[in-house]
């Protein structure tokens, strides 16, 4: 049969779900309120020769050491994100995604203003991360090339700045 995973950390629930289309070409909202979080997400679906994307999200107190069942990820995540692209074969899509994440808190660290983008287009993916966590700021930005064959190259360049080891 059908096996489904335990979902019992979520807690007491509430989903809102909604589909308007198509199997192949459709939209869908969720919202979903549990124990560990709240969840909005908005998707739009074309399934054709090329799929077709488009998906928002957003979270509201998420935390992942509950829903993971691991205390190690304890947190307080609120998060906006998006995905948006055509395609999925990295020598042909076109996708960026986002994620920006403010006043939450991972690992007991408060984290401020943040952001992470990946552009993927032309055999290439591109990333940016800002990160904010008290009173220190990362920056990270990489680029990984799918050349056709066996040859695939990856840089990274990053900085931190007011690192303070104690927050750590």
């Amino acid at each position: 049969g059908l096996h489904l995973p335990g979902l019992g950390q979520l807690g007491k629930s509430r989903f809102r779900m909604s589909f308007k289309g198509e199997p192949t070409n459709f939209g869908a909202t969720v919202r979903a309120e549990t124990g560990v979080g709240t969840v909005d997400a908005n998707v739009q679906l074309k399934i054709k020769d090329v799929l077709e994307y488009k998906a928002e999200f957003t979270t509201t107190g998420l935390d992942l050491g509950k829903l993971l069942k691991d205390t190690d990820l304890n947190s307080r995540l609120n998060l906006n994100g998006s995905l948006s692209g055509i395609g999925t074969d990295p020598y042909s899509a076109s996708t960026v995604a986002r994620v920006e994440i403010d006043s939450s808190e991972f690992w007991g660290m408060p984290l401020g203003k943040s952001a992470l983008v990946f552009d993927l287009s032309g055999e290439v993916l591109r990333s940016h991360a800002q990160m904010h966590a008290r009173s220190t700021s990362y920056e990270f930005s990489s680029i990984l090339r799918f050349p056709k064959g066996d040859s695939v190259s990856y840089t990274l360049n990053g900085s931190v700045n007011a690192l303070n080891l104690a927050d750590i």
